[in-house]
């Protein structure tokens, strides 16, 4: 818009100064530009959100290594509005489909990598949101390259290659994570596989636990109990999704009987350094041979080998025979394995199980202890 004032500007006195004149010149100018022009208003847009980002360590982490765990914080900043939330994503090489943005209202997260290999170098970006639903177009990104160690799994009180037990056994583990979170650790149990990854394995079992009591099926094969060595393998794998070497212990499996049919476990409790012991087994051992047929019972004499670690093991054991008979002849002490684990003597018989017991000092009473509790 070009507005025009009526200007009158009186001429120069003769002999005035070239500098006045210039000065009347410009204070013309002044005045026509002022009328000429008028005020504007700039219209300006909703403005997006702007994002940070920070950690726990020194922000120069492209060139230092740290484990698969690292805590971050994030916060958003909107000059003509307010932030409502984030997006936040990690570009993971590991895990190259696990692109897509997730909403989160927090500000921070303990972030684990997924690093099965043992290292990667992922990127975590987070962009912040307004309340008009604008996202940060430039979001706050930082590249971190990540170790991750295995976690190690040590077998306690393994058994060896001349321990014996039947279709049962109890088996417990530590284990040491020097880079994660011991708590999210997932472990594999398996058999006689050295070097496969438990995951394709017939056999695995996936735990959460440091232990547990094999179940008996998992001893039979092709539907049958065999007798013979067998090696049990338990590995790790820990919260970056990084499996461990096994650990593994090697001991023989004993088939019930040689048979189809367990009728009878007959368990030998009296040493044979004691003087009736040639008595006692002469007269079990004749009962079952007099009264079974050949490979449908078992004797097991506690003297040479002691399969029972657990409650689970005693009942997991009896419950491969129809009935179980137990004798301690003329001992005075009272019996520390069925004190410890008469719990599964219990389950035996409420699952139906025959149970016979001989000896002395069976049942505890006043300043008396006994094999068994005075309630069992």
């Amino acid at each position: 818009m070009t507005l025009a004032l009526p200007i009158k500007v009186p001429a120069p006195r003769p002999g005035a100064s070239r500098k006045v004149a210039a000065l009347a010149g410009a204070a013309l100018a002044l005045m026509l530009a002022l009328a000429g022009c008028s005020p504007r208003r700039v219209m300006v847009g909703d403005l997006p959100p702007e994002t940070s980002l920070f950690v726990q360590f020194p922000s120069d982490t492209v060139n230092h290594t740290v484990n698969h765990m690292v805590h971050l914080y994030w916060y958003g900043s909107d000059i003509d509005g307010e932030v409502v939330g984030f997006e936040a994503r990690l570009l993971n090489p590991a895990a190259p489909t696990d692109t897509q943005w997730a909403f989160t209202e927090r500000r921070d997260s303990l972030l684990t990598v997924y690093t099965p290999a043992g290292s990667t170098s992922p990127v975590f970006e987070v962009r912040s949101i307004d309340d008009r639903g604008q996202r940060d177009p430039t979001p706050a990104r930082q590249k971190f390259d990540f170790s991750n160690h295995p976690a190690v799994v040590t077998i306690a009180s393994r058994l060896h290659s001349t321990d014996t037990t039947f279709a049962s056994v109890t088996v417990n583990w530590s284990v040491q994570d020097a880079d994660g979170d011991a708590s999210k650790i997932k472990y594999f149990v398996y058999f006689d596989s050295a070097g496969v990854r438990p995951a394709s394995h017939a056999t695995a079992l996936q735990l959460t636990v440091t232990g547990l009591t094999l179940p008996s099926a998992y001893f039979k094969e092709a539907g049958v109990y065999t007798s013979r060595l067998r090696t049990l393998y338990v590995q790790a794998l820990d919260d970056g999704g990084l499996l461990g070497a096994p650990d593994s212990m090697k001991w023989f499996v004993r088939a019930p009987v040689t048979g189809s049919h367990a009728r009878l476990l007959v368990i030998d409790d009296y040493p044979s350094t004691q003087p009736a012991n040639f008595t006692f087994d002469t007269l079990y051992s004749n009962a079952a041979i007099r009264n079974l047929p050949a490979g449908t019972f078992s004797i097991l004499r506690l003297e040479f080998t002691q399969p029972f670690r657990s409650s689970a093991d005693l009942e997991q054991t009896f419950k491969l025979f129809d009935a179980v008979l137990w004798y301690r002849g003329q001992r005075t002490d009272y019996s520390r394995l069925l004190q410890s684990y008469q719990d599964g003597v219990g389950a035996y018989l409420d699952a139906g199980g025959k149970f016979y017991v001989d000896g002395l000092y069976l049942v505890d009473g006043l300043r008396t202890p006994g094999s068994f509790d005075h309630n069992f």
